[in-house]
Protein backbone atom coordinates (compact mmCIF):
# COMPACT_ATOMS: atom_id res chain seq x y z
CA UNK A 1 0.00 0.00 0.00
CA UNK A 2 1.45 3.08 -1.21
CA UNK A 3 0.35 6.49 0.10
CA UNK A 4 1.64 10.10 0.02
CA UNK A 5 1.56 12.87 2.94
CA UNK A 6 0.68 16.60 2.65
CA UNK A 7 3.19 18.44 5.27
CA UNK A 8 0.85 21.06 4.83
CA UNK A 9 2.46 23.36 7.80
CA UNK A 10 5.21 24.36 5.36
CA UNK A 11 4.98 27.55 4.10
CA UNK A 12 7.33 27.49 1.43
CA UNK A 13 4.64 25.48 -0.48
CA UNK A 14 1.22 25.92 0.78
CA UNK A 15 -0.32 29.11 1.35
CA UNK A 16 -2.91 29.70 4.25
CA UNK A 17 -5.77 29.48 1.82
CA UNK A 18 -4.21 26.00 0.07
CA UNK A 19 -3.69 24.52 3.87
CA UNK A 20 -7.46 25.65 5.08
CA UNK A 21 -8.87 23.78 1.64
CA UNK A 22 -6.71 20.84 2.36
CA UNK A 23 -7.98 20.28 5.90
CA UNK A 24 -11.63 20.88 4.92
CA UNK A 25 -11.32 17.99 1.93
CA UNK A 26 -9.14 15.63 4.98
CA UNK A 27 -11.69 16.54 7.37
CA UNK A 28 -14.64 15.75 4.92
CA UNK A 29 -13.01 12.42 3.82
CA UNK A 30 -14.34 9.28 5.08
CA UNK A 31 -11.08 6.78 4.12
CA UNK A 32 -12.97 3.75 5.92
CA UNK A 33 -16.52 2.62 5.81
CA UNK A 34 -18.59 2.85 9.22
CA UNK A 35 -18.67 -1.10 9.23
CA UNK A 36 -15.78 -1.63 8.52
CA UNK A 37 -14.42 0.69 12.31
CA UNK A 38 -17.47 -1.07 14.15
CA UNK A 39 -15.79 -4.51 13.12
CA UNK A 40 -12.20 -3.00 14.35
CA UNK A 41 -13.69 -2.37 17.61
CA UNK A 42 -15.68 -5.29 18.01
CA UNK A 43 -12.65 -7.55 17.07
CA UNK A 44 -10.05 -5.53 19.94
CA UNK A 45 -12.53 -5.73 21.97
CA UNK A 46 -12.82 -10.06 21.64
CA UNK A 47 -9.33 -10.10 21.52
CA UNK A 48 -8.96 -10.44 17.75
CA UNK A 49 -10.06 -12.92 15.09
CA UNK A 50 -10.89 -16.38 15.52
CA UNK A 51 -9.83 -17.53 12.40
CA UNK A 52 -7.49 -17.19 9.46
CA UNK A 53 -10.10 -16.46 7.64
CA UNK A 54 -11.91 -13.84 9.51
CA UNK A 55 -8.54 -12.24 9.44
CA UNK A 56 -7.71 -12.69 5.94
CA UNK A 57 -11.25 -10.77 5.29
CA UNK A 58 -11.05 -8.27 7.93
CA UNK A 59 -7.29 -7.37 6.26
CA UNK A 60 -9.06 -7.44 2.13
CA UNK A 61 -12.21 -5.05 3.50
CA UNK A 62 -9.35 -2.62 4.75
CA UNK A 63 -6.54 -2.68 1.97
CA UNK A 64 -10.05 -2.40 -0.12
CA UNK A 65 -9.79 1.57 1.23
CA UNK A 66 -6.76 1.87 -0.35
CA UNK A 67 -7.53 1.11 -3.94
CA UNK A 68 -8.09 3.56 -7.04
CA UNK A 69 -11.35 5.05 -6.56
CA UNK A 70 -13.51 5.40 -9.62
CA UNK A 71 -14.76 8.86 -8.79
CA UNK A 72 -13.79 11.43 -10.70
CA UNK A 73 -10.70 13.55 -9.29
CA UNK A 74 -10.67 17.34 -10.42
CA UNK A 75 -8.35 18.05 -12.26
CA UNK A 76 -7.81 21.43 -11.09
CA UNK A 77 -7.23 20.60 -7.37
CA UNK A 78 -4.92 17.92 -8.63
CA UNK A 79 -2.83 19.83 -10.65
CA UNK A 80 -2.75 22.41 -7.76
CA UNK A 81 -1.38 19.48 -5.59
CA UNK A 82 0.72 18.26 -7.61
CA UNK A 83 2.65 21.27 -8.55
CA UNK A 84 3.54 21.26 -4.68
CA UNK A 85 4.37 17.69 -4.67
Amino acid sequence: VFTSMLATADERFFSADLRARVSRFIQNRRLFDPSLIARAHQLAASGGCSSTEEADAFVADAVAAFALSREPIDRAWYSELSAVS
